[in-house]
């Protein structure tokens, strides 16, 4: 849900999540700023937009079977007990993102607290290029 844009230039958004299943249920709510713009245009079809993003999401763990196990498979030596498990988890994504005309191309640094009690913080990097199907920039 956006609450906040300045000139389409920058924005704030909330985020909300909710997984139930038999892997996992949590419950996650975020915060997202944008920076960024159109920043080149030859026509209205032909317009390349970059942003800066910042993701910050709090997960609240309810289960998780790939640390807890599966519901009848309790007896793996890599089974966690429940008392072990950090029922609350921060992730931090930092990134920007490259649009033109339906392509999209994205550079991602991550940062995830541990999820466990001996367990450690988790840094990762990714790229994602996608190809939008309905034009959704103007």
């Amino acid at each position: 849900k956006e609450v906040f844009n300045l000139s389409n230039l920058f924005s704030t958004n909330l985020l909300s999540q909710i997984q139930v299943g038999n892997l996992k249920t949590n419950l996650s709510v975020g915060a997202e700023m944008r920076i960024g713009n159109k920043i080149w245009q030859r026509s209205s079809d032909q317009q390349l937009h970059f942003s800066l993003y910042s993701q910050s999401w709090t997960h609240v763990i309810g289960y998780d079977a790939t640390l807890q196990g599966g519901l009848f498979n309790q007896t793996s030596v890599h089974v966690l007990p429940s008392s072990e498990i950090n029922r609350l988890v921060f992730e931090q994504h930092v990134g920007f993102q490259i649009f033109r005309n339906r392509l999209s191309f994205a550079f991602d640094f991550a940062y995830r607290t541990q999820e466990y009690s001996k367990g450690t913080h988790h840094f990762w990097g990714g790229i994602r290029i996608a190809r939008m199907f309905k034009q959704g920039l103007n």
